[in-house]
């Protein structure tokens, strides 16, 4: 079974609470730094600190897919880790907690 996760990864032209954002005119770079990027989940704690540090032993996926859909990035990714498969799926981690993509729907392809 492969658990994809799907939905807004960011807006365009908007900056969020650090001031930071994507300009339209950028997109096709966001869109392909995304489709190699890898889903990771991080502590509580310490938020984003795996990402900084590029933990792999916090990977538990990879984007499938990236697009465009009107002002907005749109991300599909596949969980690969299992435990994190069984937490998504049972509904103890909702994806909205993730990382990586934000807004997501869930869908199992098996």
């Amino acid at each position: 079974m492969t658990v994809l996760i799907e939905g807004t990864t960011f807006p365009l032209d908007k900056k969020n609470a650090n001031d930071w954002g994507v300009p339209t005119s950028e997109a096709d770079n966001a869109l392909s730094s995304l489709k190699s990027a890898v889903v990771r989940i991080c502590s509580r704690a310490f938020a984003h600190i795996c990402d900084i540090v590029e933990d792999p032993s916090s990977e538990i996926g990879r984007v499938a897919d990236a697009w465009k859909e009107g002002n907005t990035i749109v991300a599909r990714a596949s969980i690969t880790d299992s435990i994190a498969e069984r937490k998504i799926s049972e509904g103890t981690w909702e994806t909205p907690g993730l990382c990586m993509p934000l807004e997501m729907t869930m869908g199992v392809a098996g």
